[in-house]
């Protein structure tokens, strides 16, 4: 039976290590649509198809990759020489990249195996590759279909999280990054966010530990837009990458129209050194936040970064030695997202509306307990 007539059946057993199936069940939450879960399937998939093209068991794509490094790299009159080299150096950097293709395997447990449905694109894809020599289907091959797959998987599994989230979203990061290089318009779907939204794209960047990707921008709702050339009621935002759910490019504008003027884009890198990437915000949506640390609410502040607001240390309470009130300057929804999880190690003293939130939420989180 051939490859062609095997895949019709779209099924593979796929054994994969504890730690990529771990990963691959945090994925399909930390990727879900409204708070459902990715199926496993449906993930593997999509991954498969935006990530083959860069795995290193795509050895042939490797392989032309080097190969145009070399003859940019090597220069030699001797043309027969030169094929020689070029040769030689192929059939090395082959055996490398099937050993690691062997590790990335040696990696995974048969009991965790587990019986992958194969999409109709994605069966169309395998017996291209196939064709063009990524894999065997003879079960005494270096890489058979299975193992490529495996070994595809594998590698994912070992990505930090930010680059995994931009593999899965790899269409509307890259619908994205075209609105950003051509100066267009984007109208976006947001998790959460009950009508579209309207953005001039600026950037696309990662917060300061590298963990998400985010849309940077101004942004308005896009049923009121009324043209590009009053910018009066856009708000400087950010957009988690893994919350968009839909970007379509505002085609009905010209490239350029999307343009961000120069003191646009001075408030974004003002506000970016600020209060970083995550939170970045227009000036009247950065409030004063009071708040009153115990010792162990000191000690949290110094050790948890992630999400923390910089000290605002110009007032005369945090200029007094040994001060349990610090002054921070942020949004409010930095505030709750940050000080939150302290519990009793921090209380909010100021402003009383944020004040009001933490007291009705610890109440709500209390009466579970009673």
């Amino acid at each position: 039976m051939d490859f062609v007539e095997q895949a019709g059946v779209p099924k593979q057993r796929l054994p994969l290590s504890a730690y990529a199936w771990s990963i691959i069940e945090q994925d399909r939450m930390s990727f879900s649509d409204e708070g459902e879960a990715v199926s496993k399937a449906g993930l593997l998939n999509r991954v498969f198809l935006n990530f083959y093209e860069h795995a290193e068991a795509s050895i042939p794509l490797r392989l032309e990759e080097k190969v145009n490094e070399w003859r940019n790299v090597l220069k030699s009159s001797d043309n027969g020489s030169y094929a020689v080299l070029i040769e030689k150096l192929c059939n090395g950097y082959k055996s490398e990249l099937q050993l690691r293709v062997k590790h990335l395997c040696s990696m995974s447990a048969s009991d965790l195996a587990w019986n992958l449905t194969l999409q109709v694109d994605v069966c169309k894809l395998l017996i291209d590759l196939w064709n063009r020599g990524f894999f065997s289907i003879e079960s005494g091959a270096k890489i058979t279909r299975g193992k490529f797959l495996t070994a595809v998987f594998e590698e994912y599994a070992k990505k930090p999280y930010v680059e995994r989230e931009r593999i899965y979203f790899e269409r509307i990061f890259t619908d994205i990054q075209d609105a950003i290089v051509h100066e267009r318009p984007i109208v976006i779907t947001y998790a959460q966010v009950d009508k579209p939204i309207y953005v001039l794209p600026h950037s696309l960047e990662t917060d300061k530990l590298s963990m998400y990707n985010y849309l940077i921008g101004y942004a308005r709702p896009a049923a009121s837009f009324p043209g590009t050339g009053n910018s009066e009621h856009f708000s400087l935002e950010s957009f988690r990458l893994s919350k968009i759910q839909r970007a379509e490019i505002d085609r009905q504008q010209k490239a350029g129209s999307g343009k961000l003027n120069a003191e646009q884009r001075g408030k974004i890198k003002e506000s970016r050194a600020k209060h970083g990437t995550m939170f970045i915000a227009d000036e009247d949506k950065i409030h004063e936040i009071i708040v009153s640390f115990t010792d162990e609410g000191k000690r949290k502040y110094i050790n948890q970064v992630h999400m923390r607001p910089s000290q605002h240390i110009d007032s005369e309470c945090n200029k007094k030695e040994n001060s349990d009130v610090y002054i921070f300057r942020c949004t409010i929804h930095q505030a709750m997202a940050y000080f939150f999880k302290f519990g009793s190690d921090a209380e909010v003293l100021s402003p009383l509306c944020l004040r009001e939130q933490f007291k009705q939420e610890y109440a709500k989180a209390a009466r579970l307990y009673n």
